[in-house]
């Protein structure tokens, strides 16, 4: 049996700080802020079939979708096809991946 080899998803520096700033839940604590990173353009339906019900906000910005957990994520029973085909990362992890590599940039790598 073949397994499928996985996909990457690249973002610039200037996409991560973007990302960063155009936060739409500035209220929410960082770490219970997630962006998930789609390979391609969130489909327009991509909202259609959630189930929030911990009262989780969802916000879609073309490659990427943000959600603010209020209780964490841990536990949380959020349901949203769009994320099968995303990597996520909470805000702090974006803010400190755009902050490598505008060092890397500095250091001309």
């Amino acid at each position: 049996m073949m397994s499928k080899a996985p996909g990457v998803m690249m973002r610039s520096r200037t996409q991560l700080e973007a990302i960063a700033q155009n936060n739409p839940f500035a209220d929410a604590k960082p770490n219970y802020l997630m962006v998930s990173f789609l390979p391609e353009k969130a489909p327009d339906d991509a909202l259609d079939k959630l189930v929030a019900p911990d009262g989780e906000e969802v916000h879609v910005a073309g490659h990427e979708i943000y959600v603010h957990y209020p209780n964490g994520s841990g536990r949380s029973k959020l349901k949203l096809p769009a994320l099968k085909q995303a990597t996520s990362r909470n805000l702090n992890t974006v803010r400190k991946l755009a902050e490598l590599a505008a060092e890397m940039e500095k250091a001309g790598n």
